[in-house]
């Protein structure tokens, strides 16, 4: 059997064998996250720009001036519709990205884009599958937990301390 400091060891060399498909992986990364902060940067950059606030909150973050600006300026900017817009384009984008990886590490070959990009059209039915799996298993275990949570609540309701 072999230990996890040698299943660890072996990963990242086997990571670091691959530098370019870790370099860009990591650039598309940070382009996605630039994207998804950036209509709130601009907000912010137009409410504090040339106002004594900006350096009040690069100080430290105050959340009544940050409310203040969000309903002055962030009109039409939902931030939770962009955060979750974001978040599901970039759950899906990196499902794909996994067949890609898989097929680099399982081919033993150097990384290139068209192999990296085939094993993505390969495998990503098979990974989406799963998460639709995995998904389905941790919402059975969200709605158990809120049952079990009711039923103790209901037997814990008039009771001076509730020791569960």
């Amino acid at each position: 059997m072999i230990s996890i400091f040698t299943a660890y060891k072996n990963g990242l060399s086997a990571a670091w064998k691959d530098k370019k498909m870790l370099f860009w992986l990591y650039g598309f990364n940070l382009l996605f996250a630039y994207l998804m902060t950036l209509p709130l940067s601009v907000m912010l950059s137009k409410a504090l720009d040339k106002t004594v606030a900006a350096d009040k909150v690069i100080q430290a973050f105050d959340l009544t001036i940050f409310l203040t600006i969000m309903g002055d300026f962030g009109k039409g900017l939902s931030l939770g519709r962009t955060i979750s817009t974001f978040g599901f384009l970039y759950l899906i984008i990196n499902i794909f990205f996994a067949g890609g990886i898989l097929k680099i590490f399982i081919e033993e070959k150097r990384f290139n884009l068209k192999d990296f990009f085939h094993g993505c059209v390969e495998y990503f039915n098979r990974f989406l599958r799963l998460f639709l799996l995995s998904l389905l298993f941790i919402i059975i275990a969200i709605i158990t937990y809120l049952l079990i949570s009711k039923i103790f609540g209901f037997f814990t309701e008039n009771s001076i301390t509730e020791p569960l």
